[in-house]
């Protein structure tokens, strides 16, 4: 008996017994406002019946694109990430070596070698109205000697005097001064390229005098001498300080004249 109200049970027929139902209720419907809202309403089977025998509808169209969402917040950083490796250094090749540049010129002569330089001190104490006290200051090849000497008479004299072979010349200056620093009264003099004669007696190319006499006062005359010799085998440049001094009686004065330098004989 089931099998036979099985057989006759189809979607068709379930559709209509159901519409049936409906229009016969539709005043409690209505007046309840009942509407079928969510599949929970309908039996699984019919549910189920639904999905397999129905045709799909057509796709709608497209709505409208809804406006942008707010940006939401920003996301926690990310781990930080290992330090790479260092990456090898290699060395690139070597460049080919460039061509060698003109050869510059040749250069000025330079000064002779062998140079020979010294220095020199002497104090003279002479006694008064005899001859002069002389000493031996330096001495170089060719023949050049050059001696100090110190006389007193009225004032003191302290010279300096050059024994040179022929055809030697000296060119000196001085710059003389008072203890107190003033052009002093009593000066001396010196040689502007004068020539220097041959023979025993020398060539005084340096002089200086004491200010005054013994009798009035005990002021000495100083001077920076600097100078140059020229002889036949080289020229020699001298650099010195002289003092001279009237001695106060009775005649015991260790600073008469004194006398301290270099010099320096550079070779033709």
């Amino acid at each position: 008996m089931f099998s036979a109200l099985r057989r006759q049970l189809t979607y068709a027929n379930v559709v209509a017994t159901t519409a049936l139902v409906l229009s016969m209720s539709g005043v409690a419907f209505a007046g309840q406002h009942y509407l079928v809202s969510s599949t929970g309403q309908l039996s699984r089977q019919v549910i189920t019946k639904l999905h397999k025998t129905g045709k799909g509808g057509r796709q709608g169209a497209t709505g409208v694109r809804g406006p942008a969402g707010s940006q939401g917040p920003q996301g926690t950083p990310g781990v930080r990430g290992f330090q790479g490796f260092m990456g090898p250094q290699l060395a690139g090749p070597r460049g080919v070596q460039g061509a060698a540049g003109a050869v510059g010129p040749t250069g000025n002569a330079g000064a002779p070698g062998g140079a020979t330089a010294i220095t020199f001190s002497a104090t003279l104490v002479p006694e008064p109205l005899r001859e002069a006290r002389t000493a031996h200051l330096f001495s170089f090849p060719g023949e050049l000697t050059v001696n100090f000497y110190c006389i007193r008479a009225i004032f003191t004299f302290g010279g300096v005097e050059a024994f040179a072979p022929e055809g030697s010349h000296a060119d000196t200056r001085m710059v003389v001064t008072n203890p107190k620093g003033e052009p002093p009264e009593k000066i001396g003099t010196d040689v502007e390229d004068t020539p220097i004669a041959p023979g025993p007696e020398g060539t005084t190319i340096a002089l200086l005098l004491s200010n005054t006499p013994a009798e009035e006062a005990l002021e000495s005359n100083r001077a920076h001498l600097d100078g140059t010799i020229a002889t036949p085998t080289g020229v020699v440049r001298m650099d010195a300080f002289i003092q001279v001094a009237p001695p106060p009686p009775p005649d015991t004065n260790p600073r008469t004249c004194i006398i301290h330098g270099s010099a320096v004989d550079y070779p033709r």
